[in-house]
């Protein structure tokens, strides 16, 4: 960054750390229901082998679920980055993950930060490329490229990891603009009835998915 910011040329730098304080650079941050990043990021942990203790849970899924809602250790936790990034007096560009999956959604978004950032002049989009697919992208990395959905909390995140997560990081979910609508709290509901008549139920289902 501090090479970049004596250049005169543009650069755009990926990153999932939290903000660095003295960094007065623009930004872009790409935002995401924090349930399925939960739940992404605990199947990311358990298909790369990522920091797995020795020797390994009885529930590696279980674990990994809790680890991630209640520590603090992944670049702060879901809540602490989504306030530092959208807290931090530089210019900063919210974008949704959900926005991006509508159909022919991507080259709108991608015109509108480029104008907010006031770089028409110096991008310009001519003849973009269409975007690959997600079938394109999984059969690249399967691990990176899981299901490219949203909802996935709803069948795998427990009524008490949900409630733990909502504990933890509410704030900033509301905060954010998600929130349990009617459609989802229905399917909640119906996947809580199983966990309580068959606990054994929850994990054939996650496992199916």
């Amino acid at each position: 960054l501090q090479k970049a910011s004596k250049s005169d040329q543009f650069f755009f730098v990926k990153t999932h750390e939290l903000p660095e304080k003295d960094d007065l650079n623009p930004a872009i941050y790409l935002v995401r229901d924090g349930r399925d990043v939960i739940i992404s990021y605990a199947h990311y942990i358990l298909n790369d082998h990522n920091n797995i203790p020795t020797p390994p849970p009885e529930d590696p899924f279980g674990w990994a679920m809790d680890a991630l809602i209640n520590s603090s250790d992944q670049f702060g936790g879901w809540g602490a980055h989504v306030s530092a990034w959208t807290q931090r007096p530089a210019k900063t560009i919210v974008v949704r993950y959900e926005n991006l999956l509508q159909p022919d959604s991507h080259l709108l978004v991608l015109q509108s930060i480029i104008a907010e950032l006031n770089l028409t002049e110096v991008i310009k989009i001519i003849d973009p490329y269409p975007m690959p697919s997600f079938e394109r992208l999984r059969s690249v990395d399967p691990v990176i490229y899981r299901k490219g959905k949203t909802g996935s909390w709803i069948t795998e995140m427990s009524t008490e990891n949900h409630l733990r997560f909502w504990k933890h990081y509410g704030d900033a979910m509301l905060k954010m603009g998600y929130k349990d609508d009617m459609d989802q709290l229905a399917l909640r509901m119906d996947f809580a009835i199983k966990e309580v008549i068959a606990p054994e139920n929850m994990q054939n289902l996650v496992q199916s998915e």
